[in-house]
């Protein structure tokens, strides 16, 4: 697998992006939010085979650029249709993994023409199920540590010393939640320290999707897969997501992980390959 990695110029920002072949159907994975283009090498050498596969870091992520007050959903998601029309070229399939999946929502509802198919990662509709989840109170602590500059493994120390309230779990260090080993949380360090901590801060105040309709998804008329991740370990997509998107996209296919958090494909790739790789193989 060889990628190649390059700069877009989306107008306000330039966004850094990799791309595989030349040739082959096209397939953009857009990531979520606080991560970059790197957390879905461990999918690509699976689809790479087939496809022409696209990765982006949005802006404020990775090595994209930063905009100063920039971070609203609507202007996100502009960027990625600006790389759908000048370098993909050709109806696309997105797989969108949290924030992604909402970008990945938008798309799918404004720009129809510019989408095949898409893949939703335990990226909810509704955000009832954000209020009690682990997240509002994990980005408020990772975002006061991203403020303060620290060295790459000051921060990891950091990250792992920290206290969360887990659905699951309850009062944890983050160390000790599955998977958060000092390899991972050393690499999710490096990804927050390129991120600009005003992104982070205008999704934990609100602003990054204050004008956000959760009724998107009505106008999505394309084949759609709902990936779930456990609610049970803290996933985000309710029954209630799932069976409002069914009623509304008849073309909609739904799968729940049992056992798979939210992080999904970051932490176990395996049923995420299976699912979404039979869901492309349905697309003929």
């Amino acid at each position: 697998m060889i990628l190649h990695e390059q700069s877009f110029n989306a107008g306000p920002v330039a966004i850094n992006y990799v791309c595989s072949a030349e040739s082959g159907p096209p397939l953009v994975l857009l990531h979520g939010i606080t991560n970059r283009w790197e957390i879905f090498l461990s999918l690509m050498p699976y689809f790479t085979q087939r496809w022409r596969v696209f990765a982006l870091d949005l802006r404020g992520h990775g090595k994209s650029g930063h905009v100063p007050g920039g971070y609203v959903g609507e202007q996100i998601s502009a960027d990625v249709i600006r790389f759908l029309e000048q370098k993909v070229g050709e109806p696309a399939v997105l797989y969108g993994h949290s924030l992604g999946g909402l970008i990945t929502t938008y798309i799918a509802s404004h720009r129809p023409e510019l989408v095949r198919a898409i893949a939703l990662g335990d990226s909810p509709f509704f955000f009832d199920s954000l209020t009690n989840s682990v997240y509002p109170e994990m980005f408020s602590k990772v975002h006061e540590l991203m403020v303060r500059r620290l060295e790459l493994m000051e921060f990891v120390r950091a990250l792992q010393s920290m206290t969360v309230m887990h659905p699951a779990y309850g009062p944890v260090l983050f160390k000790d939640l599955p998977f958060n080993d000092e390899v991972f949380l050393t690499w999710w360090a490096r990804s927050l320290m390129l991120m600009d901590p005003e992104a982070l801060q205008m999704a934990i105040d609100g602003r990054l999707g204050a004008s956000w309709d959760p009724e998107y998804f009505r106008k999505i008329s394309c084949p759609t897969l709902i990936i779930q991740a456990d609610p049970k370990l803290g996933g985000l997509v309710t029954e209630r997501d799932v069976r409002e998107c069914k009623a509304a996209v008849p073309q909609t296919v739904h799968i729940m992980l049992e056992n798979v958090g939210h992080s999904l494909h970051i932490h176990q790739p395996g049923p995420v390959l299976r699912a979404l790789g039979n869901f492309l193989g349905s697309l003929g």
